[in-house]
């Protein structure tokens, strides 16, 4: 009974140790669906993250492959750019190599045919120089009038008797000059190149950044005169010869003209006052509105001007002269003239007068002038006339002046 018991308890100890066991079994079980449940979840999750950080990076690379592909796309376009310069750069080098010879052989060319043709008219006035200087020399004294000008005449010099008259911007008040003599034109380019010849004088547009040219649009517009920096009174003549007035001087270079020939002649040249300019300008003081007449109709055939110029120089004494016999003084060339004390107040004032090629009438007329003018500015339409005084006298190197 005893054993039987004992055998009754052993067995509910197995059953209720094998009920705890499957108890433990269900509910570890359960326990590893609901962990792998989380397992899954969470990798779930991270595979989201990897794959939304995969999609970001290949956005990335994406993007940065495009900016790449741009970058080479403008350098390439550089590239093109750059050989389209050097293109340019080379084609622009060889056309001013091309213009420079082509200057250079119009240069010589011109010197061969153009001296040969200014040979005659300077030996000509050479000669009547001479005999002037030594009428001067021999005599120690100034010739009688008629002498006087008959010999200046033989050199393109015309007598101005002197007188009153009421002068541009001085009204009220009379003007007063004396006799002296004027060049019937402009210094031409051919006188010009004689005196360079000799004393080797280097201009101001050769030294300084050239000379202002005209563009050809209508006169007195914006941008009408634009610097040409290697261009000079040389250029100024090419295909146009040196009976042209010599353009592309500066005030100083006149100077050293004016010494240059005084002392060739031995008589004393300058340039003439405002006063006389103006007084010869009008035929002797009288009223005239332009040099030589007052009648707009009769202005093209005593002024080369905007309307009949073609946008260039002429030939000095082509046109009629004024009453006083003088060429020119209206158009042609604007014109470099002095102070009435004999130099300007500054050096940053200076006078033209005249008008020129380029000019319309209103500009051409006896009373026109500008007076802000540097004495080392030069332009393709401003050239300059000498005078002498009325009591002509000997040049005196350490005496010269013109300030």
């Amino acid at each position: 009974m005893k054993s039987e018991s004992k055998k009754y308890n052993l067995k509910s100890l197995l059953l209720k140790t094998l009920a705890a066991v499957v108890v433990i079994g269900a509910l570890g079980g359960c326990a590893t669906y609901s962990s792998s449940s989380r397992d899954s979840a969470g990798s779930h999750s991270d595979f989201k993250r990897w794959e939304d950080s995969f999609k970001a990076d290949e956005r990335r690379r994406q993007s940065e492959t495009s900016i790449i592909a741009e970058e080479e796309r403008r350098i390439a376009a550089i590239s093109r750019v750059q050989e389209s310069s050097d293109y340019e750069y080379n084609k622009l080098r060889k056309r001013k190599e091309a213009s420079e010879a082509r200057r250079a052989a119009e240069m010589k060319k011109w010197e061969n045919e153009e001296v040969k043709e200014w040979s005659k008219e300077a030996k000509r006035i050479a000669k009547a120089e001479k005999i002037l200087s030594d009428q001067l020399k021999n005599s120690g004294k100034e010739s009688g009038l008629q002498r006087e000008k008959r010999l200046l005449s033989s050199i393109g010099m015309v007598r101005v008797s002197g007188g009153c008259y009421e002068m541009t911007g001085v009204k009220g008040k009379e003007t007063c000059v004396d006799d002296f003599y004027m060049s019937k034109h402009e210094v031409t380019a051919g006188e010009f190149n004689d005196f360079i010849k000799e004393t080797n004088y280097v201009t101001d547009a050769e030294k300084n950044g050239g000379c202002f040219l005209y563009t050809g649009n209508t006169a007195y517009t914006n941008n009408t005169w634009y610097s040409a920096k290697s261009y000079s009174w040389k250029d100024a003549i090419i295909g146009q010869g040196q009976k042209h007035p010599v353009t592309c001087v500066s005030w100083n270079d006149t100077v050293e003209f004016i010494k240059w020939k005084s002392q060739k002649v031995g008589i004393v040249y300058r340039l003439p006052t405002e006063s006389e300019w103006e007084f010869a300008a009008r035929g002797g003081g009288k009223s005239d509105r332009w040099a030589g007449t007052s009648d707009e109709k009769e202005l093209g055939t005593y002024a080369w001007y905007s309307n009949n110029s073609d946008q260039k120089t002429h030939p000095v004494g082509s046109k009629k002269p004024n009453a006083l016999g003088l060429h020119d003084m209206s158009g042609n060339v604007w014109e470099w003239v002095q102070g009435d004390d004999g130099a300007e107040p500054t050096k940053t004032n200076r006078v033209i007068r005249g008008g020129s090629w380029y000019s319309m009438n209103r500009y051409l007329g006896t009373d026109s002038r500008f007076d802000e003018y540097n004495s080392s500015d030069r332009d393709f339409a401003l050239g300059f006339r000498l005078t002498i005084d009325g009591q002509i006298r000997s040049y005196n190197k350490n005496l010269a002046s013109n300030k």
